[in-house]
């Protein structure tokens, strides 16, 4: 076969979205975690069940297939694993059932194995064995603070029907963290597909048919993958009785674990890998006749990469990131593969394994770096213009925003020297995604607002007291008026008679009316 000098082919990759967003919601995290996971989109036991029951009936219905076909009269059909022959509403196609034999010789019994295998269950089931990996692997590198402070729940998945008619699960899992803030994470697994839809950025390239088996008229409502997301998100808000607030600012974190140009040292990328990196990475990147970004792509991959040897990923600048392997690290779990099973891999079943096992640890690496840049990302695009411009309103974003960074900051207590060192370049290098210098102005906007509003308030206080005082002088004023009067006619002792209806009650009313004339001209000019 021709050595591809490029990509080529993707044998093995995956796609992973995520969706941050928040729920305008006074329930409690433990609140909004128990509706969830009750919630008709969240997958239980009950679903699993499903698929097992539509297994067992077809495993049924082959074995006896089989053995009505069979001329041999000693031969013996045992159905030894999902002897379920309950009814499902989920439907077992059989295209995607696959029928393994082997040969069974020792002194106790001989035979023939047959093993049924179906895609979409070894998928779910390989998903959920990882899903229970994860979680110690998460404690051990990124330390129990983060393990305790965030809950993943599983929702129902998609299936979907790639653009090369292979069938797979889009798995679905949800990030609830303690401070309410929430990320929903779709995986979607590439295999043997090429990168035009990447190179154009239209995922959607990649899917002709989208497929939700649990819940009735949702699948027709879903013809792209970035209709996905609503569906959930639209569920949540109603099992919550909240609305979901959307910041737009999806993610996107790309996995190639295997294809036709993989390097042979991560080390000597040859010219055609690199430049079409850079342009999955940077899509769309404008292709002119006769004219190369090799220099571009060169400088941007030496710039925003991130990794060890035989792992290696490249930053996005506008959110994201790309990651692959070389062709030892393909072959360190190959290897491992055989110390484990005892044998080497021998069908597509044993390669997707070995492929998701590297999957999971690319995404391992780099999960919290991506998720810490996204919760920032979160804490700063927080809309406040949406609220009233009253000071308690102002005082509740700035206290949210530091109990957020105080938050975020505690999830990255205990964990790895190289994932901090992860979490740092991940953010030094996302700067168009993170925007920390319209941030910065942002705070001091708001700063600013409540300087301002504080000012105000003083302001009005102060001038609040002096009207006070005013009008209480004002209103107590016109018997001290009177008395002033009363105090300066004796004084003029010498005047013997007064003027005729002119008394010192008529002239002190007189005075107190000119009085507030005065004052209030002044207030309205003031004014």
């Amino acid at each position: 076969m021709k050595y591809n000098d490029g990509i080529g082919k993707i044998k093995y990759g995956e796609i992973q979205f995520f969706f941050p967003f928040t729920l305008n919601t006074t329930m409690s995290y433990e609140e909004i975690q128990q509706k969830i996971g009750d919630s008709l989109i969240a997958l239980k036991k009950d679903n699993i069940e499903e698929i097992e029951n539509a297994l067992g009936n077809a495993l049924n219905d082959i074995c006896n297939k089989v053995e009505r076909l069979s001329q041999e009269q000693e031969l013996n059909i045992k159905v030894t694993e999902l002897q379920n022959t309950k009814e499902s509403s989920y439907k077992i196609e059989s295209k995607d059932t696959y029928i393994n034999l082997s040969e069974v010789n020792n002194p106790h019994k001989s035979g023939i194995l047959m093993e049924l295998k179906h895609r979409e269950l070894e998928a779910l089931k390989q998903r959920t064995s990882f899903l229970e990996k994860e979680n110690n692997i998460f404690q051990n590198i990124y330390g129990r603070k983060f393990l305790e402070e965030h809950k993943r729940i599983v929702l129902l998945p998609f299936k979907i029907t790639l653009c090369n008619e292979m069938v797979v699960w889009a798995q679905v899992i949800l990030y609830l963290f303690a401070n309410k803030m929430i990320i929903l994470k779709i995986e979607l697994p590439l295999l043997n597909v090429d990168i035009t839809p990447f190179l154009k950025n239209q995922i959607d390239l990649f899917v002709t048919k989208i497929e939700n088996n649990w819940l009735d008229g949702a699948s027709t409502s879903c013809k792209r993958i970035s209709e996905i997301p609503e569906m959930y998100l639209k569920t949540i808000g109603e099992e919550t009785k909240s609305d979901v607030i959307k910041y737009n600012l999806d993610f996107r974190h790309i996995v190639l674990a295997d294809f036709e140009g993989m390097p042979k040292y991560m080390n000597n990328l040859s010219n055609q890998l690199q430049e079409e990196l850079y342009r999955i990475i940077c899509a769309p990147v404008p292709e002119r006749k006769n004219i190369s970004c090799l220099k571009e792509a060169k400088e941007y991959i030496e710039a925003n990469s991130f990794g060890k040897q035989d792992i290696r990923y490249i930053v996005k600048t506008t959110g994201g990131c790309l990651s692959f392997i070389d062709c030892g690290c393909i072959n360190e779990y190959k290897l491992a593969f055989l110390k484990k099973t005892g044998y080497e891999v021998q069908d597509e079943w044993d390669y997707y394994y070995v492929c998701n096992s590297i999957v999971r640890e690319l995404q391992i690496n780099s999960e919290l770096a991506l998720i810490v840049v996204m919760l920032k990302k979160i804490n700063a695009s927080a809309d406040f213009y949406q609220k009233e411009s009253y000071l308690r309103d102002l005082y509740e974003i700035r206290n949210n925003y530091n109990w957020n960074k105080i938050f975020i900051s505690g999830l990255q207590e205990g964990c790895y020297g190289s994932v901090s060192e992860q979490i740092e370049f991940f953010q030094k290098h996302m700067q168009y995604y993170l925007m920390p210098d319209l941030m910065q102005e942002k705070q001091v906007a708001i700063n600013n607002l409540i300087e301002k509003k504080v000012q105000n308030e003083k302001e009005r206080l102060q001038n609040g007291l002096a009207l006070s005082g005013l009008f209480f002088s004002i209103i107590f004023g016109l018997p001290a008026i009177c008395e002033t009067f009363v105090i300066i006619r004796k004084i003029m002792y010498f005047v013997r008679g007064d003027i005729p209806y002119i008394t010192i009650e008529n002239i002190s009313v007189i005075t107190w009316m000119v009085v507030v004339v005065i004052i209030g001209r002044k207030l309205y000019k003031k004014k």
